[in-house]
């Protein structure tokens, strides 16, 4: 085999440039989330939600490949733009979390009965009685 033929390491701007290439999707649909929590269409928040899910995993098989991390780590403006979407997806993840307890709230205030069947553990709950009497 010449040296011509050998297999080399792809560099340091490759790898960012595939790095960044990755991110973006990811970027797109934390903009895409942020604006869909703000419209609150449950069907649009979950198509985002998963859209959002799928680039997030894209991305993480991209920092999977060996080098990735480093070049992440030696250029500085994809390192603050991989920082900026972990900020805000852990933003994103606290207004979901808030919203669902607001949900569950509101729920429970409707549908007493069957927020207080959810709370027992065993049985029915309420009065028991006996075979006897």
């Amino acid at each position: 085999m010449t040296a011509a033929h050998t297999p080399t390491a792809p560099s340091a701007e490759r790898l960012q440039a595939f790095v960044s290439q990755g991110l973006a999707p990811v970027e797109v649909q934390l903009a895409a989330m942020a604006e869909a929590m703000v419209s609150g269409h449950p069907d649009g928040l979950q198509a985002v939600a998963t859209a959002l899910r799928n680039a997030t995993a894209d991305f993480s098989r991209c920092l999977d490949v060996p080098g990735a991390a480093q070049a992440v780590a030696a250029c500085s403006p994809l390192q603050a733009r991989v920082r900026q979407a972990g900020a805000a997806l852990a933003q994103h993840r606290t207004q979901m979390a808030r919203r669902m307890a607001i949900v569950d709230r509101a729920v429970a205030s409707l549908l007493p009965d069957v927020a207080a069947k959810k709370a027992v553990t065993y049985g029915a709950g309420g009065a028991m009685r006996s075979r006897f009497g």
